[in-house]
C-alpha cells in the first residue's frame, strides 16, 4: 500500500514544491487537484477556506493537457508517482473528461476523478441518478481508449453518498475501466454503512481511498431549545470515523491500492500536518499486523 497527499490539502505550495515536500517527508504519490484557475487572486478569503479558494497547488484544467509534461517531469526528478487527476467535472462534460485522459495518459497516470451530480432536494434524486447512469457508460468507452480508469468519489451531499449509490451506479461496468474513491471522512456527514460491507460490496470496484476525519459539533440550539449542529473537519486522530477498524478491513480485504490524506484540519501548519499524518498511516498500517 503506497501513501501519497491529495493536493486540495496543500493550499500554500507550488506544484513543484509540494513535489519536493512529499519526498522529503517520505510519501510514493501525490493525487493532483484539477480545476479551472481563477483570473485573478480572490481577497478576503477565510483561513478555513483557502483549500478550495486560494489553492495553489491545482493544476489548471484548461491547459492540463499542455502541461502534463512538465508535471509528469517534475515528479519523476523526486520520484513521486502521480496517483490521480481529481477534478470537478460532472459526468456529462465528455470533451473535458476526455482532455483530462489524454493528460493522464501523458503522466502516466492511470486514474481520472470524475464528480457526481449534487443533490440537493431541487430535482428529483432518480431523474439524476438515472442521468449520470447513462453517461457512465459513454464515460466507460472512453476510459477504455484511453486505459485510464475514471473514478467516483463517495461524497456527501450528491448522489453518491454511500457505498450502495456507488454499487448501483456502477454495477454492470468493468471494474478495469470504472472504479470509486471510498473516504470514510465523507461517510461522517452522510452515507456510513459498516466498512466491511461496503469493501464487500464494492470488491475491485475501490480503486483509492481518501483519508480524512471529520465530526457534528453542537452549534448552539434553535427558538424551541433543539440542539443544532454543524459539519466540522478535524485532524486525523480527533474525528468519529474509524481510522483504525477501516484499516484492519483494508488488510481483510487484501486492499492493494493507493492512499492519499485529504486533511482539512487546520490546527497545525500544512507541513506538520503532512508529516504527522504520514507518521500515522504508518502506525495504522503497522498495528493491524500484530
Amino acid at each position: 500500500m503506497k501513501t501519497g497527499v491529495f493536493t486540495v490539502s496543500m493550499p500554500e505550495y507550488s506544484p513543484k514544491e509540494a513535489v519536493r515536500i512529499l519526498k522529503e517527508l517520505g510519501y510514493d504519490g501525490v493525487e493532483w487537484r484539477v480545476a479551472p484557475l481563477p483570473d485573478k487572486k480572490k481577497e478576503n478569503i477565510a483561513y478555513e477556506d483557502r483549500y478550495w479558494q486560494d489553492n495553489q497547488c491545482t493544476l489548471d484544467l484548461e491547459t492540463i493537457e499542455e502541461t502534463a509534461e512538465i508535471i509528469k517531469q517534475i515528479c519523476a526528478e523526486q520520484q513521486i508517482a502521480v496517483f490521480g487527476l481529481t477534478t470537478y467535472l460532472k459526468p456529462h462534460e465528455h470533451k473535458q473528461i476526455e482532455k483530462v485522459l489524454r493528460a493522464a495518459d501523458i503522466m502516466g497516470c492511470r486514474q481520472v476523478r470524475v464528480f457526481t451530480p449534487d443533490y440537493d432536494e431541487t430535482r428529483n434524486y432518480e431523474e439524476l441518478f438515472q442521468e449520470a447512469r447513462e453517461n457512465v457508460k459513454m464515460l466507460e468507452t472512453l476510459a477504455h481508449k484511453y486505459k485510464v480508469k475514471i473514478v467516483f468519489e463517495i461524497h456527501m451531499d450528491n448522489i453518491l453518498a454511500s457505498a450502495s449509490a456507488a454499487h448501483r451506479l456502477l454495477c454492470g461496468c468493468s471494474p478495469e475501466d470504472m472504479g470509486v474513491i471510498y473516504d470514510p471522512g465523507n461517510l461522517v456527514y452522510e452515507g456510513y454503512e459498516n466498512y466491511k460491507k461496503a469493501f464487500e460490496m464494492l470488491g475491485d470496484y475501490i480503486a483509492h481511498i481518501h483519508i480524512k476525519n471529520g465530526m457534528l459539533k453542537p452549534e448552539g440550539t434553535d427558538e424551541n431549545g433543539v440542539r443544532q449542529w454543524k459539519r466540522s473537519w478535524t485532524p486525523l486522530k480527533e474525528g468519529s470515523a474509524d481510522l483504525k477498524k477501516l484499516f484492519r478491513v483494508m488488510k481483510e480485504m487484501n486492499y492493494q491500492g493507493n492512499i492519499s490524506v485529504e486533511d482539512f484540519s487546520n490546527e497545525e501548519s500544512t507541513y506538520d500536518k503532512l508529516r504527522h499524518n504520514l507518521e500515522y498511516l504508518h502506525w495504522l498500517m503497522d498495528v493491524e499486523k500484530d
